[in-house]
């Protein structure tokens, strides 16, 4: 997060995966994870990677948020065969609001003055 704010790398590029950098944390039994732009359920396949890496097997509670519509389509037939997963077709934010988007572009929708 500093790098991010300051633009000073501490260290190199993180030699782990994009959101599982091991030398930030490590993961427990029993986990719970909140994938923020859930997209089609890359990022949850990548923390069920995480643990398997771990010898980890379960995990708590997943709430994934997409709410991008054919996006979020996706994601609900990815994850169906999965357990302990709640699904929100809803974006988040600092506060409750209502806002702006442009979806149908894959991964790049987005809030958006113009957008529906």
């Amino acid at each position: 997060i500093s790098q991010k704010l300051t633009g000073s790398y501490s260290k190199p590029c993180s030699e782990h995966t994009q959101y599982f950098d091991e030398d930030i944390f490590l993961p427990k039994e029993n986990e719970t994870f909140v994938d923020c732009g859930a997209y089609d359920d890359d990022s949850l396949l990548g923390f069920f990677a995480f643990l398997k890496k771990h010898n980890i097997s379960t995990y708590k509670k997943c709430f994934a948020f997409e709410p991008d519509k054919d996006n979020f389509e996706k994601l609900k037939k990815n994850i169906a065969a999965y357990p302990n997963i709640s699904a929100y077709q809803l974006g988040t934010y600092y506060h409750k609001d209502s806002l702006h988007f442009s979806d149908g572009n894959d991964t790049g929708s987005s809030i958006q003055s113009n957008g529906g």
